[in-house]
């Protein structure tokens, strides 16, 4: 952000595109903290699976938080590691991320959503540091992902 900015200035259209740690950032929380932890589908086509076979007209529900957990995203899939966005560790299949959902139904807003968090991100730390220690974050699955220990972090202005 320092590096793109160098002034105290809004963002432009043209620095989305180079805000790429900015966006494993968000990419990586989204993927830990997937705010929509599941997902209903309606079935309507019959899909054969590797040992089941949906069938039209049925209803399922994909688990998204348990997508971003799969052992494609590594042995430290529970681990907040922005950098897996940047290198060759990232999966190749579109589907292993859906911190949007997926398919047709994905979020409407993901582009919107994105461009926004960016943009906030950039103003927010730009003057202050966020730390936080996550070690005692407990979860709860609810129709969203809330964190019912508490969310503690600690906000600092730069100096």
């Amino acid at each position: 952000i320092k590096e793109i900015f160098e002034i105290d200035r809004d963002v432009k259209k043209e620095d989305f595109r180079k805000l790429v740690y900015t966006e494993a950032v968000i990419k990586e929380s989204l993927r830990i903290f997937t705010t929509g932890p599941v997902t209903l589908r309606h079935v309507e086509k019959d899909v054969k699976l590797k040992n089941y076979t949906m069938r039209a007209g049925s209803d399922c529900v994909i688990l998204l938080y348990g997508t971003h957990r799969d052992p494609v995203w590594g042995k430290d899939a529970d681990q907040f590691r922005p950098e897996r966005w940047l290198s060759e560790d990232t999966p190749v299949n579109p589907n292993a991320f859906v911190g949007f959902s997926l398919g047709k139904r994905s979020c409407l807003g993901k582009t919107y959503a994105m461009i926004s968090m960016k943009t906030t991100l950039v103003h927010f730390l730009r003057r202050y540091k966020i730390t936080a220690d996550d070690s005692n974050l407990r979860l709860r699955f609810d129709f969203l992902l809330k964190p019912v220990s508490g969310h503690e972090i600690c906000i600092e202005e730069r100096v």
